[in-house]
């Protein structure tokens, strides 16, 4: 029989709570999330940087395994950047088929200088559960050739009067 725990986890912009305690997620990504940054300023900043990326896990498990201490870690491309544990209630007694946890992770801040992959992975005792990824494609935005001639010749006057 397969694994019956199992994990989702949501990438989003942002997450906001309302006053009633229902949870607002915004900018929410499928599979993918693309990034295009122009070429001067990546190789100026050596990079990308990502300032705020929220996640929201989800890890069930049946009724009769119950979870007391999960140790997640954010991995990108395998690499943890970072981790967090959670300590869980007992089961309630209403809980006959499912024992569910929900851990939101307000922001993650990441560098990136190629495409990437994000993922989270659930550690409980000695099982170790991968959530669904996210894969950020990186996309270089070069300089169109009549802008890169109108800058070059509006250099050009600038050494002239220099020489």
């Amino acid at each position: 029989m397969s694994n019956p725990r199992y994990m989702h986890t949501l990438y989003c912009d942002d997450i906001r709570q309302e006053a009633n305690g229902k949870a607002i997620y915004i900018g929410v990504y499928g599979n993918t999330m693309n990034i295009t940054v122009d070429e001067a300023a990546f190789k100026e900043n050596n990079g990308v940087v990502v300032p705020r990326l929220c996640l929201v896990t989800q890890l069930n498990s049946p009724a009769s395994e119950p979870m007391k201490k999960i140790d997640f870690s954010i991995n990108l491309d395998g690499e943890a950047v970072s981790q967090f544990s959670a300590e869980m209630p007992p089961l309630p007694e209403d809980q006959s088929i499912r024992y569910q946890t929900c851990n939101i992770v307000n922001t993650i801040s990441l560098t990136l200088r190629t495409s990437s992959r994000l993922s989270v992975t659930a550690k409980i005792g000695d099982q170790e559960i991968e959530g669904p990824g996210l894969a950020i494609r990186l996309a270089l935005r070069r300089p169109a050739v009549q802008e890169q001639a109108a800058s070059q010749a509006e250099v050009a006057p600038e050494e002239k009067a220099a020489s």
